[in-house]
């Protein structure tokens, strides 16, 4: 992480002395390298997700689950398609 601080030179340097055996036995966290957004699975195109989800609640309605036609659709549901494939 980088932070800026307006401080002067004199402060800094009390500031910097203080934080040295804190920041000497620290470990980085966070997110590392990238432009910063991080991403947990590759993208896929909108349409490919909308005909997944289609091709689900299709399933579903098939198979006595109870699904809405718009809105997020429910773990389980999605778990038990793929588990069914």
């Amino acid at each position: 992480m980088n932070y800026t601080i307006d401080l002067p030179e004199k402060n800094a340097g009390k500031l910097r002395k203080t934080l040295d055996p804190y920041l000497a036995v620290a470990t980085r966290a966070g997110r590392t390298g990238g432009t910063g957004r991080g991403t947990s699975r590759a993208a896929q195109p909108a349409r490919s997700n909308r005909d997944q989800n289609q091709a689900i609640r299709e399933w579903a309605a098939k198979n006595g689950y109870e699904v809405s036609e718009r809105g997020r659709i429910p773990t389980t549901i999605v778990e038990a398609f793929h588990a069914k494939r």
